[in-house]
C-alpha cells in the first residue's frame, strides 16, 4: 500500500473513481491510500504519486521569488 497527500478536490475526485481508497488511518484527510496487489496496481500508485509530486513543485515555485 502506498500513501500519498492531495488537495482535497484531487483526492475525493480520485477516490470517486475508485483509482484510490481514503487513507487508511486519516479517512477525512486530503491523504489517499492506493493498494498494490499487481503490475496494473502499481502503475496506478506510481501515476497518482508522480500527481502529487507536480503539485508540490508547483505549490513550491509559487512561493520562491
Amino acid at each position: 500500500m502506498v500513501d500519498v497527500p492531495l488537495p482535497r478536490r484531487l483526492r475525493d475526485e480520485l477516490v470517486r473513481q475508485g483509482r484510490a481508497r481514503p487513507h487508511h488511518v486519516l479517512p477525512e484527510s486530503g491523504w489517499v491510500s492506493v493498494p498494490m496487489r499487481s503490475l496494473e496496481d502499481v502503475a496506478e500508485a506510481v501515476s497518482i504519486l508522480r500527481h502529487s509530486y507536480d503539485l508540490a513543485c508547483a505549490q513550491r515555485a509559487k512561493r520562491l521569488p
